[in-house]
């Protein structure tokens, strides 16, 4: 199975949840802008997210049960 990439997954989250639209769109608009990084983890066939700001890391796993973009 080919792994999907983070711009997909976030479209597909869209269409499947149109009511966190917003918060989707705004994640994947911080992932295009270098703001988070994010890999693909074949074990949950999810995302998990690291994010830092101001010396602090974060890290979110299975993005699509959990993360909430204004978090970072």
């Amino acid at each position: 199975m080919n792994e999907p990439t983070f711009e997909e997954f976030i479209n597909r989250k869209i269409e499947e949840e149109p009511y966190l639209a917003e918060q989707n769109r705004a994640l994947l608009d911080m992932y295009k802008k270098g703001f988070i990084q994010v890999t693909y983890n074949s074990d949950i066939d999810d995302f998990d997210i690291q994010a830092s700001a101001m010396g602090k890391t974060w890290f979110y796993s299975s993005i699509a049960k959990s993360f909430v973009a204004a978090e970072a």
